[in-house]
């Protein structure tokens, strides 16, 4: 059985979609594909770990991103190596580069139109 897509607990809104990711990596990004319809948009899908063999995915618009920040984001993720990928903690941390740093490196959201707000900002997810 599957959980519903429904509002996340730890961002609500006043306005806008009620809807927030789950478990479901393709349920996630149909709610992405779903706000961004075009040919731009690039998912590459990524098997870590040994044996969870856990699905993730680097996705990018191909026309407003920067090439360098796809490449490193795909040169840090094909480097995680562990047997177990059981949790998303362990990709942040190997996606970081300077854990220290007073600044956020990393956003975490449950909510599909803020990631599709970051992608046409340029950036990964």
């Amino acid at each position: 059985m599957k959980r519903a897509n429904n509002e996340p607990e730890n961002e609500k809104v006043v306005r806008g979609p009620h809807e927030g990711f789950i478990e479901d990596i393709n349920l996630n990004l149909q709610m992405v594909r779903k706000r961004i319809a075009s040919r731009q948009l690039v998912i590459r899908y990524y098997k870590l770990g040994t044996d969870t063999k856990s699905r993730t995915a680097l996705v990018y618009l191909q026309n407003i991103a920067n090439p360098k920040l796809i490449q490193e984001a795909d040169k840090r993720i094909r480097s995680i190596s562990a047997d177990n990928v059981a949790y998303l903690g362990m990709v942040d941390e190997n996606l970081e580069s300077k854990s220290y740093s007073p600044f956020p490196q990393l956003l975490t959201t449950e909510r599909p139109e803020r990631v599709v707000n970051n992608l046409m900002e340029g950036r990964v997810a």
